[in-house]
């Protein structure tokens, strides 16, 4: 064999393997641990685990079994509340049930908290929401909740779709007090870049992107859903008024395709610090 043909070849099995690897990834669920800072934190709710499962999209690529192996994933952890953050379904609203239905096995103790996603109004935000209330979630959409202990608070509080929904912070957080500490709840990342309630938001959490599914050496995402770029593709994000964590989530949509980029079930561990 001369070298253009070996080169050739070689280049052939690369391509193939990374085909290969690209439709296995998806399959290949892991669990993000992030501790996450938070100024005047609460000394009681120091150590407060929070799951987030986003992005599930039950529908031709994403089965309501993997959605459960999702839910297992996340009671192992044994978190203080779990919030799911949007994009239940994929394609055909005959997907909405049966992939709510594996949430009805989530355990926390703080109860479990919901906003919807593009993809829940396109197919039926009605039933989206009908579905998480029978399973027990509690859906916030331009809504909050106190969590209280030891006479100390924490609010968590959700907007709707940015894309497809109203966005109104006033509401959302009305009657919790200035100095609580507050986590928000937005399925688009690019939500941050609007936020109009200064540093009163501690904490920002959010899906959406996906990661991008695939993440090039060197370059990053290809194709993101957002209008800023590669800022709010993954992790950990330094937004202008507060930190943003964007999950990579856990389903896939068309391509259902992964590089680099496997699916996630993130796990944050709140932890203060004095003034």
């Amino acid at each position: 064999m001369n070298r253009r043909k070996f080169l050739k070849r070689l280049a052939g099995g690369v391509c193939a393997v990374g085909g290969i690897w690209s439709l296995s990834e998806p399959l290949f669920l892991t669990v993000e641990r992030r501790e996450i800072l938070l100024k005047k934190l609460p000394s009681v709710f120091q150590g407060f685990k929070i799951a987030l499962l986003t992005d599930t999209h039950c529908g031709p690529f994403t089965t309501p079994s993997f959605i459960q192996k999702a839910v297992d994933l996340a009671n192992a952890e044994k978190p203080d509340v779990v919030l799911l953050l949007g994009d239940f379904c994929h394609r055909d609203k005959k997907y909405i049930a049966p992939g709510i239905e594996p949430f009805s096995n989530l355990k926390a103790p703080a109860g479990v908290l919901a906003v919807l996603g593009n993809h829940d109004h396109w197919e039926s935000a009605s039933l989206t929401q009908k579905e998480l209330l029978r399973v027990g979630a509690k859906v916030l959409l331009n809504k909050s909740i106190v969590l209280k202990r030891g006479g100390e608070k924490l609010a968590i509080g959700g907007v709707d779709d940015l894309w497809e929904g109203v966005q109104d912070l006033q509401s959302t957080f009305r009657g919790v007090g200035r100095d609580t500490t507050k986590i928000l709840m937005s399925h688009n990342p690019d939500f941050a870049e609007r936020l109009h309630y200064g540093s009163l938001i501690s904490l920002m959490v959010s899906g959406h992107t996906h990661g991008g599914q695939v993440q090039i050496p060197f370059w990053g995402a290809p194709i993101l859903p957002t209008m800023t770029g590669q800022k709010y593709c993954a992790g950990l994000i330094k937004g202008p008024d507060c930190p943003v964590y964007v999950s990579r989530g856990v389903g896939t949509i068309t391509p259902p395709v992964r590089f680099r980029c496997r699916p996630e079930v993130s796990l944050l561990t709140l932890v203060g610090s004095n003034p």
